[in-house]
């Protein structure tokens, strides 16, 4: 299915995940891949992604990688062939865990600096929003444990 083929429900929801992922660091075309695999239950081809999404294999490819380095899609390939699908991971605990160890670097700075760059009400401000990121990444810390409390509960119960 070309892009062109694809329903516009579906090309309006790949250009809504690429809008809400863009300011999270995601590459449009990744974004738009991510959205496509997670609509998919099957391992995807990188033919078939291209195809699907009117870009090129190579495109397609470079797209795929960037999701694997935020945790976002598995690779896998068939025995004996060099033929890659990718389907889109269970988990989000790492892209999380990449995006929360960010806000608590951000949150050590300005809660360090306040004191020795800025004085007065603007310190006072630096070290409110360090301790506010600190606190965010705390939370989003606490919200990925649970996450992955309940998907090694769910693996558990599957595997019975």
């Amino acid at each position: 299915m070309s892009k062109e083929n694809l329903a516009p429900a579906l090309q309006a929801f790949l250009d809504e995940v690429a809008a809400l992922l863009a300011p999270w660091g995601m590459p449009a075309t990744s974004a738009r891949l991510y959205g496509y695999l997670l609509l998919q239950w099957e391992p995807v081809s990188l033919d078939e992604l291209a195809s699907a999404l009117g870009v090129s294999k190579s495109t397609a490819s470079v797209a795929a990688r960037v999701l694997e380095e935020h945790l976002l899609v598995r690779r896998s390939s068939e025995p004996g062939s060099r033929r890659v699908s990718y389907r889109a991971a269970d988990s989000v605990a790492g892209f999380l865990e990449d995006k929360s160890a960010l806000l608590g670097r951000f949150g050590a700075l300005l809660e360090e600096r306040a004191g020795r760059l800025a004085e007065g009400a603007a310190a006072e401000r630096l070290a409110a929003l360090g301790r506010f990121w600190q606190a965010v990444r705390r939370e989003l810390d606490a919200l990925v444990a649970e996450l992955d409390r309940l998907e090694t509960t769910r693996e558990k119960e599957e595997t019975r």
